[in-house]
């Protein structure tokens, strides 16, 4: 059985440009770790990875919107039976985030901010966290 994910409602399409310099690093990192999925990959994040502060300007902003576009288009867009599934988990002192993955390849991403209280868990704790609300959803 496959099942069909909607694309634009995904963590990832909604995902606002980096504010700091730590969310910067670790929007490259993401992109950089799904490029083999992403055709000219280079070309297309020269800009955004050249960035080395927030806000980007209008270059790293364009560079960010096609990048989050070709992530979403490089996802597995179904869910299939026959492969198993892995959830990667990260989280920072304000947000939690995860991808769900078959095969390699994405196939869907979650993220959100952490509220007051759970800002003060411990860094296990909140990475705990992001792989619950992965499962639930």
């Amino acid at each position: 059985m496959k099942q069909s994910l909607t694309r634009s409602d995904s963590a990832l399409a909604r995902h606002a440009p980096p504010q700091s310099s730590h969310e910067l690093k670790r929007l490259s990192g993401m992109c950089a770790y799904y490029s083999k999925w992403i055709e000219n990959f280079s070309a297309k994040a020269g800009p955004f990875f050249r960035a080395v502060s927030s806000p980007l300007d209008s270059q790293g902003l364009e560079s960010f919107a096609r990048l989050k576009d070709d992530l979403a288009k490089a996802s597995l867009g179904t869910i299939r039976d026959d492969l198993a599934f892995e959830v990667e988990s990260d989280a920072s002192d304000y947000a939690i985030a995860t991808i769900l993955s078959q095969g390699g390849r994405p196939v869907a991403f979650m993220s959100r901010s952490l509220n007051k209280c759970e800002r003060n868990y411990p860094a296990v704790e909140k990475e705990a966290m992001a792989i619950i609300e992965a499962v639930r959803k």
